[in-house]
């Protein structure tokens, strides 16, 4: 699950900015690879460990198994190498699912509040990273985050870029041209496949955190 999924699933338990920043913190540390050391605020550490428990809870369920291995099974029958196709299928899900948690207002703003309380001078101050220069890479990211505004949609072009970039740096996981064009035919079937089991998934995740969901308004196919 990425970042905004987990701001979304955060928000059932408790939608305070501190609560979601630190269930994605996590994420947004990998994305620059900033280490985290510790913090000193409750309600982030709180979130930093609902982050761990919903990516253990989210991998193992049946609904998402079985949603990459579908897609796997794609992308090899498409000529993709298992290495890239295995990430390709697990990365492209998780992304089209944060296009469905997307279709919820409340999220949106939920998110930039949380970027906003990740400031230096609110809760920022309370994040302990390895040196200054990983501190500098979460503060530059946010500010990026920040300045990009409500991710309101996500196209299937950038969808794609974003699969690529995410597996860029991992030479055996990159996508090669072929990789490439691969993915780009199945993402259009991709993303409805994902949006038809999006309410069964969360229903499943919600079951298997023990919380209660908030969100059935966002869930399942846009009409």
């Amino acid at each position: 699950m990425n970042f905004l999924g987990h701001a979304a699933v955060a928000a059932w338990v408790r939608p305070d900015p501190a609560f979601v920043l630190g269930a994605m913190l996590p994420d947004f540390c990998s994305m620059v690879r900033a280490r985290l050391l510790s913090t000193s605020n409750d309600d982030v550490d709180a979130g930093i460990a609902f982050h761990h428990q919903t990516d253990a809870a989210f991998h193992s369920l049946a609904s998402f198994v079985r949603l990459t291995s579908a897609a796997f099974k794609e992308l090899l029958e498409g000529g993709v190498g298992r290495g890239p196709a295995r990430a390709a299928a697990h990365v492209s899900t998780e992304l089209l699912l944060d296009a469905v948690t997307m279709r919820d207002p409340a999220v949106l703003v939920l998110y930039v509040d949380a970027l906003d309380a990740g400031a230096e001078d609110v809760l920022g101050r309370h994040l302990r990273f390895e040196d200054d220069q990983h501190a500098a890479r979460w503060a530059r990211l946010r500010l990026r985050l920040r300045n990009s505004g409500l991710p309101s949609s996500w196209e299937q072009a950038r969808i794609a870029d974003r699969l690529s970039a995410a597996l860029a740096c991992r030479p055996k996981l990159a996508l090669d041209e072929r990789a490439e064009q691969a993915v780009g035919v199945l993402l259009p079937r991709w993303r409805e496949r994902v949006e038809g089991a999006s309410e069964a998934l969360f229903s499943e995740l919600s079951a298997r955190l023990g919380v209660v969901r908030k969100d059935r308004a966002w869930l399942g196919r846009q009409e």
